[in-house]
């Protein structure tokens, strides 16, 4: 009886990713690796695996560049080294030419013609004494500029002060906003320039907690903004809504929506989301068509990756959060329906040796019984 799939992710393991794995040539469908601290360089020997079809090594802590051998694996459909320390060139196959960015970030320096990663660049040979004078000397200067940033930073904020000392009581009722995208320039105006004023033609979808919109901007990167209907609770409680958000927005697991962040404003209130393709499970189970592609094999793939989103949220979060909202509205997939937990809308992180209360939120039918 040959091993066709191997699955040890989510455990504690240790230690270096074995060579001997490459001689498990009926190794054809899945190996998954990730979610432990295995470390070290992948040896080329992993790639004799050339039948296999997902190989997932994400979540550990690998180090050096990924394997030349990688691409004699030919079956490979899905590659997924992210959240390493890995670095040069990504595998070129036939099959990988579509891949997701997302699999292999964040790593220590991955290049590739994948649209999300920098272009691979040689450096030449005869540049490296250059260089090396320039790694000497680019330290100081980043110290020496620094410094004269702060003392530029401290001088205006200190004259600033001066001029008007009571402008920092006037500011904590000033509008927030901490919005951001790849690079962290993301601005608010912008947002409200895509969406044309939150036009009702850009909505993609509506929920008891604000209306979800479809923004594109010039560089082509499209996200979701959901705008929430503001209430008297969030009103009263503007700082705890800021914080948790800030917190929501650091959230990094695979089958979570990524959150970009968020805009606190008297007029407007709103979080900024990935924008995935496909939509909501809801919207998918309601489309014959799409209801007969997504089998049951999908289906129990998908159960699991909420079940880990939601134990990520639960016990690997410190604060732990609860989303207080799962249902199948909530629930995002992509085009080859990967699912993605998603709206933080009524989102609560528990504080510990604390009492957790709040008002009853969620949707009904979904809502735990006995609490409404």
């Amino acid at each position: 009886m040959k091993l066709q799939s191997l699955k040890i992710n989510n455990n504690n393991f240790s230690g270096s990713l074995p060579g001997a794995i490459g001689n498990l040539a009926g190794l054809q469908i899945l190996l998954d690796v990730s979610n432990n601290n295995l470390s070290g360089v992948l040896l080329q020997q992993v790639g004799k695996v050339d039948m296999l079809e997902f190989l997932n090594l994400s979540h550990n802590q690998f180090s050096g560049s990924i394997p030349s051998s990688f691409s004699s694996m030919t079956s490979l459909s899905t590659l997924d080294v992210s959240y390493n320390d890995l670095e040069g060139p990504v595998p070129t196959t036939q099959l990988l030419q579509n891949a997701s960015a997302s699999w292999f970030l964040p790593n220590k320096g991955l290049c590739g013609n994948l649209s999300g990663l920098p272009p691979c660049y040689s450096t030449p040979v005869a540049g490296d004494h250059k260089w090396k004078i320039l790694g000497l000397l680019l330290p100081i200067v980043l110290v020496v500029g620094f410094g004269i940033v702060v003392a530029t930073v401290i001088i205006i904020m200190l004259s600033h002060n001066k001029r008007k000392p009571q402008e920092n009581v006037a500011a904590e009722g000033r509008d927030l906003f901490s919005v951001w995208n790849f690079d962290g320039r993301l601005a608010f105006d912008d947002i409200v320039r895509a969406t044309e004023d939150f036009d009702d033609k850009y909505i993609i979808g509506t929920g008891g907690h604000g209306k979800v919109y479809k923004a594109q901007f010039q560089g082509g990167q499209l996200v979701a903004v959901k705008k929430l209907h503001q209430t008297e609770e969030e009103l009263e409680d503007e700082r705890r809504f800021r914080s948790e958000m800030e917190i929501l927005s650091q959230i990094r697991q695979r089958s979570i929506v990524k959150m970009y962040g968020f805009c606190a404003h008297p007029a407007y209130k709103f979080l900024v989301y990935d924008y995935i393709e496909q939509g909501s499970l809801h919207r998918t189970l309601e489309n014959e068509e799409l209801a007969k592609e997504f089998d049951r094999q999908k289906r129990i793939v998908l159960a699991n990756d909420v079940a880990q989103a939601i134990s990520y949220l639960h016990h690997e979060c410190s604060p732990p959060i609860i989303h207080r909202d799962i249902t199948s509205n909530n629930i995002l997939l992509d085009t080859t329906f990967k699912a993605f937990v998603s709206d933080f809308a009524t989102t609560r992180i528990l504080k510990p040796d604390s009492s957790n209360w709040s008002a009853l939120a969620g949707t009904y039918g979904y809502i735990a019984p006995g609490t409404y």
